[in-house]
């Protein structure tokens, strides 16, 4: 349901609903809902933006499977979103993602 709010799926878009339903399976460790969050707190969709949030749950994400994480993970990385920036850490995510054949 939260994705639907925010993509505007099936319902009128809802940034505040969507990120309500999304923080609610984020602490039930649900993947997509933590990458969804990311890029909610990176944007300010439904929320303040807050880079250091949106790194967290990206990690989050990541850690839990999320193959799409592992490349935005080593973009902060890269970029210093969220995180200091570190080139080599990125390169570690970046090489990864690039073997499941995600490269942005």
């Amino acid at each position: 349901m939260a994705t639907w709010y925010l993509h505007s799926k099936y319902v009128k878009r809802d940034y505040k609903k969507a990120t309500e339903l999304l923080h609610c399976a984020a602490t039930q460790n649900n993947e997509s809902a933590c990458f969804d969050l990311a890029v909610c707190y990176e944007n300010g969709f439904g929320v303040r933006k807050d880079t250091r949030k949106s790194f967290m749950y990206y990690s989050k994400a990541c850690l839990l499977g999320d193959k799409q994480a592992i490349y935005e993970v080593g973009r902060c990385y890269y970029y210093g979103i969220g995180i200091n920036k570190n080139e080599e850490i990125a390169k570690i995510y970046l090489d990864i993602a690039n073997t499941y054949g995600i490269d942005g």
